[in-house]
Parts: structure tokens; C-alpha cells; sequence
């Protein structure tokens, strides 16, 4: 060989020990790194973040009250009873057969027409799964599943 190729045949070779160095000084780096972030998540405990904790129990709270509150509509708009007449339904509008209507109050004692029956009932006496709490002069206050309805003479609701 004459010394043009040898001179670029040493030129090529210490180019390709200074790449094959750089990359594994790259290379070295990266490893040390890889250990270090390895050995820092095997130190970390898991579920001890205080404000993430906080967080959580906070929203746990929160969605306990949301399932206090119970929405009821009283007159429901998409009951089709209140348009359509359907078997079971009283001749005058929107008034179900399954509602409890009070007629009249006698004494102790609330007339009731309830799937079109007529009832004499008193103070702890149950009708529609529910039961009546008290009767007034005008109204009687009816309990069903917690809830406490109050009805007058000749009206359905209050």
C-alpha cells in the first residue's frame, strides 16, 4: 500500500474508535440513569401521597351526601295517565285510580276513595303501602317510604 491509503486507512479507524466511544459513553450514561430511577421507585411507597388521600376522602364524602338526597317529582310529567285516557283512570283528568283522594273528614276518621273504594280510616291505619300519621279538621298527613304527603279535602296534593 502506499502511504495515501494508509494514511486514510488510520484516519478512518481513529474516526471509528472515537464514534464507537461516544456512543458507548451514551450508552453507559443511559444505564446509569436506568439503575438509579430503578432503585428510586423501589424505595417509594406506594399510597402515601397525603394530598392525593385527602383528595380522595373528600370526594368519598361528597358522593356520600349526593346519595342523602331522593328526587321525586309529585306530578310526573311523563306519566302518559295525564293525557291519554288508559283503563284504571278516574272519569275526571289526571287523576289515577291508584291516587288516594280524600273525600271528607268525619271526627276521628278521613274518607277515602282509593282505587275506586271508598275508606273510613284513622290515625295509624295504612292504605297504599303507606300509613296515616295524623287528621286535622281539613287535611290528613300521610307517610309512605319516608315520605310525608299532606291532603286536603277535595284536592289531591298539597
Amino acid at each position: 500500500m502506499d502511504l495515501k491509503a494508509t494514511y486514510i486507512w488510520k484516519l478512518l479507524t481513529a474516526i471509528s474508535i472515537l464514534i464507537v466511544g461516544y456512543f458507548l459513553h451514551i450508552d453507559i450514561n443511559q444505564v446509569i440513569d436506568h439503575n438509579d430511577l430503578r432503585e428510586k421507585l423501589n424505595l417509594q411507597e406506594i399510597g402515601t401521597d397525603l394530598a392525593l388521600q385527602n383528595k380522595i376522602s373528600d370526594l368519598e364524602k361528597a358522593l356520600a351526601e349526593k346519595d342523602k338526597y331522593l328526587f321525586e317529582l309529585e306530578n310526573n310529567p311523563t306519566n302518559l295517565s295525564r293525557i291519554i285516557h288508559i283503563e284504571g283512570l278516574e272519569s275526571f283528568f289526571g287523576i289515577s285510580s291508584k291516587d288516594i283522594i280524600l273525600k271528607g273528614i268525619a271526627g276521628s276518621k278521613a274518607l277515602i276513595m282509593y282505587q275506586n273504594n271508598h275508606y273510613s280510616l284513622a290515625v295509624n291505619d295504612t292504605i297504599s303501602g303507606g300509613e296515616i300519621v295524623s287528621i286535622d279538621e281539613k287535611s290528613i298527613e300521610f307517610e309512605k317510604d319516608g315520605i310525608i304527603v299532606i291532603y286536603s279535602v277535595g284536592n289531591l296534593t298539597n
